[in-house]
């Protein structure tokens, strides 16, 4: 019977079909600006996801922030938290539930040139910071440092 191998291609077809919606990721992209003047701080702390820092020449701080879950349950749970003092700026990646999680952000973060301290810290992910004008201070548990042309101390 010549029919059955496409037969059985079918049904193995339409049957994976559902699967490989079900494994498609939720994301979400969320864009926040902030003023933060001439020697300010800027302070982020990640769970699970990569940091990229950058500098401009603006007195402001603008955060490009992808939520990424394998279910919009997921995405739901994650928030994004941010805080502006009177010369500061903290931004945290927090959870509604405590363990493990199946989703994190990613940051695309830009700072003025002439940041007077700037603090990363993620778990899960790597952080890279370019041409940044500060003290700068990067910690990552699992993941790569990539640190080019900054002015400044570094730890």
């Amino acid at each position: 019977m010549p029919n059955r191998p496409v037969f059985a291609l079918l049904i193995t077809t339409l049957l994976s079909f559902p699967l490989a919606l079900l494994a498609q990721e939720v994301v979400q992209t969320q864009k926040f600006n902030y003023p933060l003047a001439s020697g300010g701080k800027f302070t982020i702390d990640d769970a699970n996801g990569a940091i990229a820092i950058r500098c401009w020449d603006r007195n402001e701080v603008e955060i490009t922030a992808t939520k990424h879950a394998d279910s919009q349950a997921g995405l739901d749970a994650i928030r994004i938290d941010i805080k502006q003092g009177t010369n500061s700026i903290e931004v945290h990646t927090a959870y509604s539930s405590p363990g493990s999680h199946n989703g994190g952000v990613s940051y695309q973060v830009v700072v003025p040139k002439d940041l007077g301290n700037l603090e990363a810290n993620t778990a899960n992910g790597s952080i890279s910071a370019q041409n940044v004008s500060a003290s700068v201070s990067i910690k990552t548990e699992n993941g790569g440092i990539t640190a080019t042309s900054l002015k400044g101390p570094f730890s």
